[in-house]
């Protein structure tokens, strides 16, 4: 009726939601702790080479600078990445057959301007059997000049 007020109040529980996202939250602060007391460089990348996730270490090894981490500039952390080995058209060769061959697991050695030699670890990532992108890992054989 004209003059009388009417409120109508929706009310949705969100408390499962609510619940999945701290389960979330908790999960990504795990994997983050994991990935940095791990004393190896580690980089995720997904099925479509996007990077999903890296450690201080891998970016330490490589040497990448503070902008590239913060933008999570994929492109042009790979594109310094082939800057840093010794040969970047067999660095890229390579690469191309680990993304062509997604079930691959291999090691192989990466020769860096700098002198340094790194061992990468190449291993499919899966989920419930299925893989979902591949996990990089990297630690030094032999220091460079310094």
């Amino acid at each position: 009726a004209p003059g009388n007020a009417l409120y109508v109040v929706a009310l949705v529980d969100r408390s499962e939601q609510k619940r999945i996202e701290d389960a979330v939250a908790v999960g990504t602060a795990e994997l983050a702790a994991t990935l940095e007391s791990v004393a190896d460089g580690v980089l995720v990348v997904d099925l479509a080479g996007h990077i999903s996730n890296f450690n201080r270490r891998f970016a330490a090894l490589w040497e990448l600078p503070d902008e590239m981490l913060l933008l999570r500039a994929d492109d042009e952390i790979f594109d310094w990445m082939r800057q840093r080995v010794a040969d970047p058209a067999s660095y890229m060769r390579r690469l191309a057959e680990i993304d062509d061959a997604t079930m691959l697991r291999a090691t192989d050695t990466l020769p860096l301007r700098s002198g340094a030699v790194l061992e990468r670890v190449t291993l499919p990532q899966l989920s419930r059997g299925r893989p979902i992108g591949r996990v990089f890992s990297f630690r030094v054989l032999a220091a460079g000049a310094s």
